[in-house]
């Protein structure tokens, strides 16, 4: 996935809080617990890893995070009501198209596999998860 692996705005700590973040919001207890792991080794603060695992809107962030974690949930949880002043709000904290549509990426993906009534979710974790298989060729059940 491109917004994961690729080099640019975002850093790997916080590509992890957007996952912690979502998940969160979305119940996704194992991408919570998992992701906070490894969000608390990459942003080297881990009271701040248990803070966004708890409720984000209560972590120490800069504005910067705090913008970048309230789109992602925005866009995880009520992506109808994403709109320019959004963007505009990101922009203002530096942040280009690519970091805005990796920020979109990353919150998509995690609440398309995740169980919350989403899509794919129950079936799809479970088979990502469990049977330690991808998605490549998964088709949900009848």
């Amino acid at each position: 996935m491109r917004c994961w692996t690729r080099p640019g705005g975002l850093s790997k700590a916080e590509r992890e809080m957007i996952v912690v973040a979502t998940s969160a919001v979305n119940h996704c207890h194992y991408c919570v617990i998992a992701h906070g792991a490894i969000l608390r080794i990459r942003a080297k603060q881990p009271l701040l890893a248990d803070q966004v695992a708890i409720n984000y809107l209560n972590a120490d962030l800069t504005p910067r995070q705090r913008a970048m974690l309230d789109f992602a949930v925005k866009v995880a949880g009520r992506s109808h009501e994403v709109n320019d002043a959004d963007f505009a709000a990101l922009k203002a904290h530096g942040m280009t198209d690519d970091d805005i549509w990796d920020i979109g990426a990353i919150a998509a993906l995690f609440a398309l596999l995740q169980p919350d009534g989403q899509p794919a979710g129950a079936a799809a974790q479970r088979r990502v998860l469990c049977d330690g298989t991808s998605l490549t060729g998964w088709q949900a059940p009848p």
